[in-house]
């Protein structure tokens, strides 16, 4: 079964740079993370810019039915009461408190000194504030692609004014079912004011896009002056994707429709006309992007759990590629970018 060949368009060009010298970087990629998309997919290498990106594709009208499944359209579990939970959420919110003036409950002042010394942990928790800065309850910060509005009720708990995008309405009615403001509807198409927002977000959200600088230039025009872009997307460069191939989860066709190094986002910013101060900033533990990974390549749903404990010998594997990040940081699972929109 494939998919249907009417709602597939076929883009010949680079998303991001427009150039037509390109190479199959892989062929015959399946969906092998929900299992929703049949057939196969052709994903290409750019030699210009160094973006990937599957040809054809699903078309801006079809490509939800890639998405029936997907990890949004469910709430976040309760937290456990048990009392070791409730001390490591103490520990972690006396980190959050301390790095942006929160009043997270519950919290030790612990959480500040300790955190430091377990760099995987704290790069965890840096993610998840996306680099917020201190609390500002007249500052508003829009999320794109903002699913079932995990973080935008952490972000409104920390203080925040906060506004959401998502285009899936079983995900959006969740997140709205929480009290929060969110538009349906494809983030290109959603009428918002221009220079509205003090940060705007988009973790692991930038490759679901067709026309990716598109998205990136209307971001552009949203933010204030001084306003913060953060981005989290999954990196072509990484460790996981050299050791896992076409059963690297970062791949997830077709939902992933663009695929990014350093290299290509950077072009994709600069032809979106965003201009500012950036930088590239540490990401998660390679564990992860390891375990989901080798789920794929034996076989396994990466985000059901499973009885089958993770090899000791990519454990090892995991550990040595986070050594080499610190040496080598274009090797990590994720690229992790923020930028301050000029003045």
């Amino acid at each position: 079964m494939s998919w249907p060949a009417e709602e597939l368009e076929h883009v010949g060009a680079c998303p991001v740079c427009r150039s037509t010298e390109r190479s199959l970087r892989h062929a015959d990629i399946s969906d092998v993370v929900y299992r929703k998309a049949p057939g196969t997919w052709r994903l290409y290498r750019c030699h210009q810019c160094e973006a990937c990106y599957i040809d054809p594709r699903p078309t801006p009208t079809s490509i939800g039915k890639a998405y029936s499944d997907f990890y949004t359209h469910n709430a976040a579990p309760p937290p456990s009461a048990s009392l070791l939970r409730r001390f490591n959420r103490a520990i972690r919110n006396g980190y959050i408190n301390h790095r942006v003036k929160g009043a997270l409950r519950p919290s030790t002042w612990l959480g500040a000194w300790l955190v430091p010394f377990f760099p995987s942990k704290k790069r965890e928790m840096d993610f998840s504030l996306r680099c917020l800065p201190e609390i500002d309850s007249n500052k508003t910060v829009l999320d794109v692609g903002s699913g079932n509005g995990d973080f935008l009720e952490f972000a409104a708990t920390l203080g925040w004014n906060v506004r959401g995008v998502e285009p899936d309405a079983t995900a959006a009615a969740l997140a709205r079912s929480r009290g929060l403001r969110i538009d349906v509807g494809r983030f290109e198409e959603v009428d918002l004011p221009a220079a509205s927002f003090d940060a705007i977000t988009l973790c692991h959200v930038i490759e679901h896009f067709h026309d990716p600088v598109k998205v990136l230039a209307k971001a552009a025009r949203l933010l204030k002056p001084g306003g913060l872009l953060w981005m989290a997307t999954p990196n072509t460069d990484s460790a996981g994707h050299l050791r896992f191939g076409k059963s690297w989860i970062g791949l997830d066709s077709p939902r992933h429709l663009v695929l990014f190094n350093s290299r290509a986002l950077l072009e994709a910013l600069k032809r979106s006309g965003f201009e500012g101060n950036h930088r590239f900033l540490s990401g998660r533990s390679s564990r992860g992007d390891f375990l989901l990974s080798w789920k794929a390549a034996n076989g396994l749903r990466p985000f059901e759990p499973h009885a089958i404990r993770f090899p000791m010998r990519l454990r090892i594997e995991a550990y040595l590629a986070d050594l080499r990040n610190y040496r080598l940081p274009r090797t990590e699972g994720e690229i992790i970018f923020l930028g301050k929109k000029q003045a």
